[in-house]
Parts: C-alpha cells; structure tokens; sequence
C-alpha cells in the first residue's frame, strides 16, 4: 500500500496554502497568503477563484464540517492571524466572525457530532464555541502559543497535551475518533504515537526537517505526515506505508477525503498536492482485491487462473 501523488506544475496560490478541506469526494478548498479562496477539482486538479477575501486575512487553519452528520459539508470554520474565528458558507461567503484569541488563533476543529468548536491560539488559551460561533468556555490558559487542538471521538476530551511529548514546540496533533489514538509531531522533527491517557506507543525515527502536519484517516487505521517536501503514510501503529520526495516546500495542511482514499495537501510554495491510495489488498477467502488505481480495483480468484476482473468505480 502507498500513495501516488499528483501535483499541477504551476502553484496556483501566489504564496503559502495554510488550510485545505474537502467538500465532497472529489471537490476541495483551499486557502492562501494570497487572500484567495480555490475551489479545486480533484479528479483533473483544475482551480477555480471561489472568492477574494479582505485585506490582511491570513489563514492559519481550516475544517469542515463533519461530514457524518451532513452528506454535504455546508459549512466551515477558520482561524486566522489576527485571532479570529470566522465562519463560512459553502458558497465561500463569511456568515460569521467573533474575536477568539489574542494574538493569532492557530488552530480550529469541529468537534465529531458537530455541536461544538475548539480553538486554539497564540495567547495559549484553548476554547470551546458553539456552531454558531458563541464562546461557550476557556477550557486550558497555558503559559506559551498552542499551536494544535483535536477531540476525541465522543467530543468530551480535547488536547492540546499537558505531558511532556516532544523536545521542542509541538506543532501538530489529531486526535482519531475511530480508534481513540493521538499522533503528534514536533520541531524535533519526530512524530509519535499516544494513546488516550498520554502514553507513547511509537516514536519515529530523526526526520531532517520538523513535522509540519499530521491527520488520521477516517477509518483511524492510517494517517500522512508532513513535512519539508515530504509526504509520509503511515498505520494507526506508526510504521511507515510510502515516503513520496515532493518540491513544493514544506506541508502546512493535510486533510483526508471523506471516504478515506485520498489525502489533499496545501504547501508552503502555493501548491495544493493530492494524494490516493494504491495497492491497499484486501482478502476474503479465496478471493483476493487490490486497488490499482484511485477508481479501479482488480478482483482475484486465487483458486482459479482465469478467474479475473477489473472494476471501475466512481
């Protein structure tokens, strides 16, 4: 199993991709220093100006939200340099903004039944919203920036970590819903593997550069990492699946698509990256299933030579 990664050769954005989400299996968006909101189709990495935003709005986090509750992800919240959280409309209007932390706030998450907001800011403090955007309380004051916040699957935990994780500022964390696991990554170029009361599972080897961004997959049985032009797959253990070489500068966003084949991924030299899974294997008694490509998977009967077909999906 790995990722094939397809990358346009000119970046669209005229500078930093800070936040990427997708809408549907095949549409994601995308945010840049360049003030411009892309809509980006995936399946030809085509990108459309879905919107100009003010003067001075820098992203600095993007999500969606969840797409368990709504088939279509209508709405989505953001965090941007100058502390505020915004919320958006799927048409890319603001419906919403409030002033959520002093200094910038870094990071913002829906919770996983989509009743609440976590922030994190500049200022250290983590805070909990209502999906309309109202403060509903200041869950940590911590005494430096929290740069990463994540729920757990049932939405009544959150971290930012209160254990010593990392040799050097944590960058980046998530927190799977699905199997109750944390991973995070830090500027002493590793990430590592926790479980749910702070213990470590695994700890990866010495990177060449900091871990920049993490995110599971649905599932929870797979997350990507990422780093300076590097993009790493991984299994909820920790070991590593593929490692892809990019040239687009260190990456600042990962998020996964709803169904969990692929990962869209916003750099710091303007390009947005996709990902899909190839050659996952799947076995079930003598029949055996290996996804070639994003859309095609190729079923086996092992006990039989000529027992063979490909099967294109949407």
């Amino acid at each position: 199993m790995r990722l094939k990664v397809i990358q346009a050769r000119e970046a669209r954005h005229a500078d930093c991709v800070s936040g990427v989400g997708w809408s549907n299996s095949d549409e994601v968006l995308s945010f840049g220093d360049d003030q411009r909101l892309l809509k980006w189709n995936m399946i030809n990495l085509e990108a459309n100006k879905m919107a100009d935003l003010p003067s001075g709005f820098y992203a600095t986090s993007l999500h969606f939200f969840p797409r368990s509750i709504s088939k279509q992800n209508d709405i989505f919240a953001v965090t941007t340099s100058d502390g505020k959280l915004h919320l958006f409309s799927r048409t890319g209007k603001i419906d919403r903004s409030v002033e959520a932390h002093k200094g910038a706030a870094l990071c913002v998450r829906w919770s996983s039944d989509g009743t609440g907001i976590l922030t994190s800011g500049q200022d250290g403090t983590v805070k909990m919203w209502s999906r309309q955007g109202l403060l509903r309380s200041v869950l940590a004051t911590l005494p430096s920036p929290s740069y990463s916040c994540a729920w757990n699957g049932q939405a009544n935990k959150v971290a930012p970590l209160s254990w010593k994780a990392h040799d050097g500022i944590v960058l980046c964390a998530d927190w799977s819903a699905a199997s109750d696991l944390i991973v995070t990554g830090g500027e002493d170029c590793k990430f590592k593997v926790w479980d749910s009361f702070g213990r470590v599972l695994f700890s990866s080897s010495l990177h060449e550069y900091p871990i920049t961004s993490l995110s599971f997959s649905p599932d929870g049985a797979l997350f990507a990492v990422g780093s300076f032009n590097l993009l790493r797959l991984c299994d909820k253990a920790g070991w590593a699946h593929s490692l892809d070489i990019l040239s687009s500068g260190s990456l600042m966003a990962l998020a996964w698509s709803p169904d969990g084949t692929q990962v869209a991924a916003g750099t710091a030299g303007g390009h947005v990256v996709h990902a899909h899974i190839i050659e996952r294997r799947v076995s079930y008694r003598n029949l055996d299933v290996v996804q070639t490509k994003w859309n095609i998977v190729e079923v086996r009967d092992v006990s039989s030579e000529a027992a063979y077909e490909s099967l294109e999906t949407k």
